[in-house]
């Protein structure tokens, strides 16, 4: 799935939907999507960069899962 600046907001739902089912690729691209916001963030965390983006990566993959709708 190639991903564009700008995600209509069907396909942003779609891409939360199958990373919620635990696609890498989907959460992979949601990664690739806030990525630019989550770089910004860095510079107000007092940690290292790559620790910081690291971090941020996480809680972004925690807070999907924690969302899912049970199957």
């Amino acid at each position: 799935m190639v991903i564009t600046e700008t995600l209509s907001e069907k396909d942003f739902c779609k891409l939360v939907d199958d990373a919620q089912k635990g696609n890498p690729l989907a959460i992979e691209a949601l990664i690739h999507h806030y990525e630019p916001d989550m770089k910004k963030m860095t510079w107000f965390i007092r940690m290292s960069h790559e620790d910081s983006m690291q971090s941020l990566k996480l809680m972004l993959m925690e807070l999907i899962q924690s969302t899912a709708t049970p199957t």
